[in-house]
């Protein structure tokens, strides 16, 4: 059965089953009767599976109690009867409880006009990062997991956050397929699990038990089976040790898909965890809820054992997480990391995913790296089950955790030696982030906190050219403003030629006394609850009126290259004329002796090749790396020797093609929906080549070299698109 024909049908009968509930129970609140009603839907379809096994009618394991429940309403007859037949109809697989529970938690019931309605609601899984893993992907971890043909009691397994059961059924299922298969009661013994889903914790109990059910011994009491897996599939909090505490006895196998929350949205729940011994262990600032998993993964995971999850992919150069990549290299071997890069692994959720395998041995040996032959946001099950193309390469541990990071690059050894060897950019002038507003305009964190005073987007110290009109400044005020580029004004090789914003650049030259400007003073007087809230101002660092961090004028009135800090690939533009810039780019500001042009600096720094050394050094950060100052000051620059006739003609050509990449960007700015875009994309890809091979050849590329780069950096893609 189709879950297009089956979910329609179950909403159907939980609509009515909550309806009659609540003409019987009008004074409790509506999620109340909305989680008690789910609850009797998914403990009915259960009771149907059960029905259908043979002769074992059975009293219904890991039925959860629900005072509601207990007289239920005369509606409830004919409600069951829907259920019974939506399953009748065709006996859909054991795992359709999960997809029943999976769908019934992302909808919710509302009040409408005479009955309930059901709406999609996708809060609480968001609020909770609840995403049920599909099965193919459980499977695969299963199986690199637990150990094939071992001799002796069966490895234990534990999922610290199991939902459904889906890894533990796939664990289950795995064992189950050894040529001598252990008893049901042997599997269910060896499988744990643990969420603070108590409907979840039901659900999985009850996929188990049909499950193993059929290789039960037939004198054998089903009712042991399930009390076996009552004791092991537990409600409660895997991190706090609520379950699990110190001094379980370790497990062979951890594996899941812990819960994925950041700390912006998750603080406190982080800040609780923090309070308990994993949390005084190992807390550290922006990190992801779903480390904690990883860390007392670890501490329950027996010396030798297995570790295997799936978990987003954007931690891997992450500042929040240092302390985790700190674990992994020192006190573990990684075995294998599976990057699924932009695949669809979750329907309807975007994101990057990579599967984990570990084995709590010592540090050291090599790792198999595999990456999908794929640009495209396809699905991932092909990939995953071998159908499809993978990448797969083995890295010594030197090479994983190069520059102690996380690097999942191909091993390029010898080429990043070799371009280590030239001079760094912070060498040759000075690099500093943009202006700190802070803030630009009043944010929706700033509305929350004041609800109703402004306007989300109002400018502060960034102002629109109309607000700024709307000030109507006399001309002493108005020497204040500067030309300010927003994100949307740059790009690679690109700047609008008029910059989107006005920026009151207030700073303790140019606006010392506050009465020096009135209307300006009578514009900021009205933000002024956020501006003394910033830290420097209330140390008394920084007069409330005046930019957060303004830094030295010198550096927007002076020739430089824009460097924006997140980006899919390198972005720079150079600006030869005064450029004020916000705190999310970098600026290089050259030496004054420094003989290259800002053209050349642009076209080495854009190209293929110094995206690869940034795919080596730059933390990623979705699906594009985040070039902070730290890594652009790093970066290797071959200098020129203008003594050398063929030195100085590459620098020329190099700088000549800069220059026409700037114009065509300019023209595809101005042209966007013309019949000439697809034209001056075509020439933007081919000075763009150019530019590549220009380099290749200044920094002496062999050409496998070069063919590594390539195939690193996607050269069947548009370069410059991007």
């Amino acid at each position: 059965m189709s879950h297009a024909t089956l979910l329609p049908q179950i909403e159907s009968a939980w609509r009515e089953l909550a309806g009659g509930l609540l003409l019987e129970n009008q004074e409790l609140p509506l999620h109340e009767v909305e989680r008690a009603s789910r609850r009797l839907i998914e403990q009915w379809a259960f009771e149907m599976y059960l029905h259908r096994s043979e002769d074992r009618r059975l009293t219904v394991p890991g039925a959860v109690a629900d005072p509601l429940l207990v007289n239920l309403p005369a509606s409830a007859a004919g409600v069951r009867a829907l259920v019974e037949q939506a399953f009748r109809r065709e006996y859909p697989p054991v795992d359709m409880l999960e997809t029943v529970h999976q769908h019934l938690l992302s909808r919710r019931l509302r009040r409408g006009r005479g009955r309930l309605a059901i709406e999609p609601s996708r809060r609480r899984r968001r609020a909770e990062g609840i995403y049920y893993t599909p099965g193919y992907v459980a499977a695969y971890i299963a199986d690199r997991c637990l150990p094939r043909g071992a001799e002796g009691p069966l490895p234990r397994v534990l999922d610290p956050a199991c939902g459904c059961g889906r890894f533990l059924l796939s664990a289950a299922e795995r064992l189950l397929r050894e040529p001598e298969a252990p008893s049901a009661l042997e599997i269910a013994a060896a499988l744990h699990g643990s969420d603070l889903d108590t409907e979840a914790v039901a659900v999985a109990r009850r996929i188990l038990w049909l499950t193993l059910l059929p290789r039960l011994p037939a004198r054998s009491d089903p009712c042991q089976l399930a009390e076996v897996l009552e004791r092991n599939i537990l409600s409660g909090n895997t991190l706090t040790g609520e379950v699990w505490p110190d001094g379980t006895r370790p497990f062979d196998v951890v594996l899941g898909n812990p819960p994925y929350r950041r700390e912006l949205g998750a603080k406190p729940l982080l800040d609780a965890i923090a309070d308990s011994d994993l949390g005084r262990r190992h807390r550290a600032p922006r990190m992801d809820l779903w480390y904690y998993f990883l860390h007392r993964g670890l501490e329950l995971l027996a010396p030798g054992g297995r570790l295997g999850f799936i978990v987003g992919a954007y931690w891997s150069a992450g500042t929040g997480a240092d302390r985790l990549i700190a674990v992994l290299r020192e006190t573990v071997h990684v075995e294998e990391i599976f990057q699924l890069d932009r695949l669809q692994v979750f329907p309807g959720i975007s994101g990057r995913h990579m599967l984990l395998i570990i084995s709590k041995t010592p540090p050291g040996g090599s790792t198999t790296i595999r990456l999908p032959v794929s640009g495209a946001a396809a699905d991932a099950r092909p990939f995953v089950e071998g159908r499809s193309p993978v990448h797969t390469f083995q890295k010594t541990h030197g090479q994983l955790f190069r520059n102690r990071l996380l690097d999942l690059e191909p091993p390029a050894d010898r080429l990043l030696d070799r371009l280590g060897r030239h001079p760094a950019l912070a060498e040759l002038g000075e690099i500093r982030q943009g202006i700190a507003e802070n803030p630009a305009s009043v944010s929706r964190a700033a509305d929350r906190k004041h609800p109703g005073r402004w306007r989300v987007g109002e400018g502060v110290f960034a102002l629109t050219p109309e607000e700024l009109a709307g000030l109507d400044l006399p001309a002493g005020e108005a020497r204040l403003v500067r030309p300010y580029h927003d994100l949307c004004d740059l790009g690679r090789y690109d700047r609008a030629a008029r910059p989107s914003l006005r920026l009151v650049y207030s700073t303790c030259d140019t606006w010392p006394r506050l009465g020096d400007c009135p209307v300006l003073a009578r514009h900021l007087e009205r933000f002024r609850p956020l501006l003394e809230a910033r830290r420097e101002t209330r140390l008394g660092i920084r007069p409330w009126w005046q930019l957060h961090w303004p830094r030295q004028a010198r550096l927007w009135e002076s020739p430089k290259l824009i460097a924006l800090q997140m980006s899919r690939r390198p972005a720079l533009v150079p600006a030869s004329e005064p450029a004020y810039v916000s705190f999310s780019v970098n600026v290089f500001v050259p030496r004054g002796d420094v003989a290259e042009p800002l053209n050349y600096f642009a076209a080495i720094l854009n190209s293929r090749l110094l995206w690869k050394w940034f795919r080596h050094h730059a933390k990623r950060r979705g699906a594009g790396l985040e070039i902070n100052g730290h890594v652009l000051a790093r970066a290797p620059i071959r200098r020129i020797d203008f003594g050398s006739p063929q030195q100085a003609a590459a620098c020329d050509s190099l700088s000549a093609l800069a220059g026409r990449m700037l114009t065509l960007a300019r023209l595809a700015r101005e042209r966007p929906d013309s019949a000439a875009f697809r034209a001056i994309r075509a020439e933007q890809a081919a000075a763009d080549a150019e530019i590549d091979q220009l380099v290749y050849g200044l920094y002496g590329l062999a050409p496998d070299e070069i063919a590594m780069v390539e195939q690193s950096c996607g050269c069947s893609e548009n370069s410059a698109l991007d």
